[in-house]
């Protein structure tokens, strides 16, 4: 009963913003200088894509942007992402490129935009307020197709496809009648372009029988295990450690893959590794005999630790994760029509 008025009141207010940001004017690129209003949305002269979801949490946003860039998006366009930067301790807005990216540490740019990066050697535009993000990247780097991580509920932004994905702690949740706690009502799927859904997943969408939504499915699958550091002979046994939303998703798929650990650490999302953290990570494996494993989003923060592994003589290897569209051909067409390219 508690959750039920708690859901109502929430979606209330949820509602209200989105009324707020139905009826706000639209504000080209050119005008943002003059902008005192807090509702606006912002359109620029490329087009531009948003990928997002309704739960709190991590659901594969990151490769996902990797694989619609590397698979789906014209090879001669022009492209560029905006990401906020989660946990970085610089705020100021910057924007990393190839010819810059060495001059920033990941403490001052985040995990997730220097994974992008490292994935597609694109421009990636850093900013706590992701309408600055895209003016910024808009007005510098002049884009063809920007692409907006994270971007559902930052309704600032005026886009030309908006990418919806669903992970399976969500639908099961919905499917059971169980409460969880999203971002938005179940309702703002009706924002979306297109759908992304798991593979196998049932989801219920007969609530939505009257808006034509595209359902796409898709696949998350180990792409590989990287050995990322080798000073010693490798040990049969990991300890295995994370610090993303969702760290069951990574121990869960060491499991399918005959991968059991003697040893699982769990650190908060966008962990920011420090000297006594890694410290004690190493003393652990040392102690098992084990070497470490890791996610690829942590991974980006434990470079810097490179001579400490050495010093204590423990091998890291990464597992990197990739997203596989089923119906590629009809996700093809969606984007480009919905960017008229």
């Amino acid at each position: 009963m508690m959750n039920k008025l708690i859901n109502k009141i929430w979606t209330y207010f949820v509602n209200r913003r989105l009324q707020r940001f139905a009826k706000s004017p639209i504000v080209f690129a050119n005008e943002m200088e003059r902008v005192s209003s807090k509702y606006f949305r912002l359109r620029v002269d490329c087009k531009v894509i948003s990928i997002g979801n309704l739960n709190f949490g991590g659901t594969g946003k990151t490769p996902l942007i990797a694989t619609i860039v590397n698979d789906f998006l014209p090879k001669d366009k022009k492209i560029g992402i905006v990401a906020k930067g989660y946990k970085r301790q610089n705020i100021e807005d910057v924007i990393i490129s190839e010819d810059n990216y060495g001059e920033y540490s990941i403490k001052q740019i985040g995990d997730e935009p220097l994974m992008l990066f490292n994935h597609l050697n694109l421009p990636v535009s850093i900013s706590e307020k992701k309408y600055r993000g895209l003016y910024n990247l808009d007005k510098i780097i002049h884009p063809d197709i920007a692409i907006i991580d994270d971007g559902y509920q930052h309704l600032w932004i005026e886009r030309d496809l908006n990418i919806l994905l669903l992970d399976n702690n969500l639908l099961n949740s919905l499917n059971n009648n169980k409460f969880i706690l999203m971002r938005e009502p179940i309702s703002s799927i009706n924002r979306a372009d297109v759908i992304l859904v798991p593979l196998n997943q049932h989801f219920n969408y007969q609530q939505f029988a009257k808006i034509d939504k595209k359902i796409i499915h898709f696949h998350s699958k180990l792409e590989k295990i990287k050995n990322e550091f080798l000073f010693k002979e490798k040990s049969k046994n990991y300890v295995a450690f994370a610090g993303i939303a969702n760290p069951n998703r990574f121990f869960n798929t060491l499991f399918e893959h005959n991968i059991d650990p003697v040893a699982q650490l769990t650190f908060s999302d966008h962990h920011n590794y420090t000297y006594k953290d890694i410290t004690k990570l190493l003393k652990i494996a040392k102690r098992k005999n084990s070497d470490l494993i890791t996610t690829e989003k942590d991974l980006v923060k434990i470079i810097e630790f490179k001579d400490l592994f050495k010093e204590y003589k423990v091998n890291l290897d990464c597992l990197y994760i990739k997203i596989e569209i089923i119906e590629k051909e009809q996700f093809s067409e969606i984007i480009m029509e919905g960017l008229n390219v």
